[in-house]
C-alpha cells in the first residue's frame, strides 16, 4: 500500500536579505499549496535527512531523502513525483557502509554519508566505496571535540572547493569547535570554528540541550554557510577563510530566551517536553531563487 508524504510546515519565519548589518525588511508569506509523494511500504513518514539537488547533467529538480529503515537514498523527480531511482547501500563487505545516519548528494558520482559509527564516507549511485574516515580517531588525541556529529535536513554536509563542513556538537561543553573541516585533497580532519563569543554560550552556566543545537544553510551564490545558533538573535556568515560577519536578525515574536536548565531534577519524560516550549532560533534556510535567507523560530 502507497503512503503520502506531505510536507507541511507550521512556523513563524524571519526573512534575511544580506545588505545591510541588521535586518529591518517586512514580507509576508502566502501559501501556494502543499507537496505530496507516494512511498513505498518500507518507507517511514518520519525522516529528517531531505535535500532538494539536480541529481543528472540535464539539471532536472529531484527530491531526495534518506529511507533508514532500509539503507537507501530514493530520488524522485520534483515535478511529475514519480521515483527515479533508489539508491540502496550495503551494510557490510569490501563496499558496506553501515547504517546511514545522513548524506549530502553532490553528484551521482560523489554521494558522501555518514554512519552511526561516526565515519564519514564517499560513495557512488552504485554503491561502490571509495573513500572513508573517522571522527573517532580524531577524538582519541584531540581533547573536546564533537561527541555528535550532527546533520540533518536543517543541519545539511556543505562542500566549498575540496573542502566538506560538517556539524558536530558536544552537549554540555560550549568551550570547542564544534564543525568538522575535512579535506577532501589530503584526508586532513580537523575542527574549527566557535560558539557565539555573547551570553549564555561564554558563561559556565549549563544549558538545556536543544540551546547546543544550531543549525546551517549553504549560500552557492556567495560559497559561504550561514550559522543560526538558538540562543543568538545574530546570525554568522562565513566561508571559514577570509570572511566572517555577523548580522542581526532577531524577531518581535521573540520576548526573552531562557536558555539554562531550570531543574536538574526534572524526570527526563519532562524535560524535553518542557525545553521544547521555550523560545529559541531554530533553522536557517537561503533561498537561491529570491537571494532571501528565512530564519525559523519555535
Amino acid at each position: 500500500m502507497a503512503t503520502k508524504l506531505s510536507l507541511i510546515i507550521v512556523i513563524t519565519i524571519l526573512i534575511c536579505s544580506c545588505s545591510k548589518n541588521e535586518f529591518n525588511n517586512s514580507y509576508t508569506l502566502e501559501e501556494s499549496g502543499d507537496f505530496s509523494i507516494a512511498l513505498d511500504s518500507f518507507t517511514s513518514y518520519k525522516n529528517s535527512c531531505f535535500q532538494y539537488a539536480q541529481t543528472d547533467s540535464s539539471n532536472k529538480e529531484s527530491l531526495t531523502f534518506l529511507n533508514r529503515k532500509n539503507n537507501s537514498i530514493y530520488i524522485y523527480n520534483y515535478l511529475t513525483k514519480k521515483l527515479k531511482k533508489t539508491i540502496t547501500y550495503k551494510k557490510e563487505g569490501p563496499h558496506g557502509v553501515g547504517s546511514i545516519k545522513s548524506y549530502y548528494l553532490y553528484n551521482s558520482d560523489s554521494i558522501f554519508l555518514i554512519n552511526s559509527a561516526r565515519k564519514i564516507m564517499l560513495n557512488n549511485e552504485k554503491g561502490k566505496l571509495s573513500y572513508s574516515i573517522s571522527t573517532l580517531d580524531m577524538e582519541k588525541s584531540t581533547p573536546n571535540t564533537p561527541d555528535i556529529i550532527h546533520t540533518s535536513t536543517l543541519r545539511p554536509i556543505s562542500k566549498i572547493g575540496n573542502n566538506l563542513y560538517i556539524n558536530g556538537v558536544f552537549i554540555g561543553v560550549k568551550d570547542i569547535n564544534p564543525i568538522y573541516k575535512l579535506d577532501l585533497n589530503t584526508s586532513q580532519l580537523k575542527t574549527l570554528f566557535n560558539y557565539p563569543k555573547i551570553d549564555p554560550y561564554t558563561n559556565n552556566k549549563r544549558l538545556d540541550i536543544y540551546f547546543y543545537l544550531y543549525c546551517s544553510t549553504y549560500n552557492p551564490d556567495k560559497q559561504t554557510i550561514c550559522y543560526s545558533f538558538p540562543a543568538d538573535d545574530s546570525i554568522t556568515v562565513t566561508n571559514h577563510k577570509n570572511l566572517y560577519h555577523r548580522y542581526k536578525a532577531a524577531s518581535h515574536n521573540i520576548d526573552e530566551i531562557n536558555p539554562y536548565i531550570d531543574d536538574s531534577n526534572i524526570p527526563d519524560d519532562k524535560y524535553e517536553y518542557l525545553t521544547a516550549k521555550k523560545n529559541m532560533y531554530h533553522a536557517i534556510i537561503y533561498d537561491k531563487y529570491n537571494k532571501m535567507y528565512y530564519r525559523i523560530i519555535k
